[in-house]
């Protein structure tokens, strides 16, 4: 699956994009969108407590129904707190938590099952783009120099494809940007 760096870089500009017209006090939220994005991964936890990493990797937490819930449930806690916009609170969350399914089934996976679970649980199937434009993550032999240049490598050209769109979102962002 693809690095940290893909998912936070998607998830900055989808706040570039969307938080233009915000004002200033605002963008603390970037850290809120870059976890979200992040989000999904954090299913290592319990991975790395049981002494084996993988072990709960890449399971529900990677599919568009992890998202929804996901999604809901900030809507919930918006509208409950009264926030203004909870729909769009909820509706993005899902978007950047289902923003992790999508970098990662553009991702080489070569380690059965190959892809993710996007549609869990109406499928167990998982899924991956005929063509990849992220390399995986080695995480095994991390005391090897090739593992941790093949991981540098994947990190780097997560950047060079996500770097035109964030300039893009920048700009946009700042052109168009409302007075404050």
């Amino acid at each position: 699956m693809a690095t940290p760096v893909a998912h936070s870089l998607t998830a900055t500009v989808v706040f570039l994009l969307i938080e233009r017209r915000m004002p200033s006090w605002r963008e603390g939220l970037l850290w809120l969108y870059v976890a979200a994005a992040n989000l999904s991964d954090f299913d290592f936890l319990p991975g790395l407590l049981s002494g084996d990493m993988e072990r709960f990797h890449r399971d529900a937490s990677h599919s568009f129904v992890f998202a929804a819930i996901c999604g809901v449930l900030v809507y919930s806690i918006a509208r409950w707190r009264r926030a203004d916009k909870p729909l769009r609170t909820g509706g993005l969350a899902a978007g950047l938590v289902g923003s992790h399914v999508v970098i990662d089934w553009l991702t080489r996976d070569p380690s059965p099952p190959m892809g993710v679970p996007a549609l869990w649980p109406i499928t167990e199937a998982h899924y991956t783009a005929p063509w990849h434009l992220f390399l995986n993550v080695e995480r095994h032999g991390l005391d090897s120099l090739d593992v941790w240049l093949h991981n540098l490598l994947g990190a780097t050209l997560e950047f060079g494809v996500l770097l035109p769109l964030l300039l893009l979102a920048w700009f946009w962002g700042h052109r168009y940007r409302t007075p404050r």
